[in-house]
């Protein structure tokens, strides 16, 4: 009976250590609660230039609005934004990397799909509200960069 017991109790308790060990890990670092909080609900502005033989060439302003980025796993997250596509807003989870190099976020993605478009890969960094990268695909590919913006206000409403 007593060594039924232990058994049980060492069973116990090596489940409820696994458990504090997975939540423990669930838990973000100070890093990545800072990088969370920073794109929730965030405006971001900039302008792309794509790469051509000569350099390169301004392509246009972009625009983002991040509703939230969460980890789903170590190194992996979901960053949900919308944005326009084909001249349409869309909103959109992407899957993507997370690594943080000296307190900085650099976000990478691979073969990211989005509708209608050829795969791409992506990087950026985020560094005290402004952001950089480069994205590679067939055909086109370039810089980004920009900063992060106050929400646009609400068109005055009338009587």
């Amino acid at each position: 009976m007593v060594a039924r017991d232990l058994l049980l109790i060492s069973s116990a308790a090596i489940a409820i250590v696994g458990t504090l060990a997975a939540h423990r890990q669930q838990e973000l670092t100070p890093e990545e609660e800072a990088f969370a909080r920073m794109l929730r609900d965030s405006y971001w502005q900039g302008h792309w230039y794509r790469k051509t033989d000569k350099g390169l060439q301004y392509g246009g302003e972009d625009g983002y609005h991040i509703l939230r980025a969460e980890r789903v796993a170590p190194g992996h997250w979901s960053i949900v934004a919308e944005f326009k596509l084909h001249g349409k807003p869309v909103r959109f989870a992407i899957p993507a990397r997370v690594a943080f190099v000296g307190g900085t976020a650099v976000v990478y993605l691979d073969g990211l799909r989005l509708p209608g478009e050829p795969p791409f890969n992506f990087r950026v960094v985020f560094h005290e509200g402004m952001y950089s990268g480069v994205f590679t695909s067939e055909p086109l590919s370039g810089i980004v960069l920009g900063a992060r913006v106050p929400a646009p206000q609400e068109a005055a409403k009338g009587p």
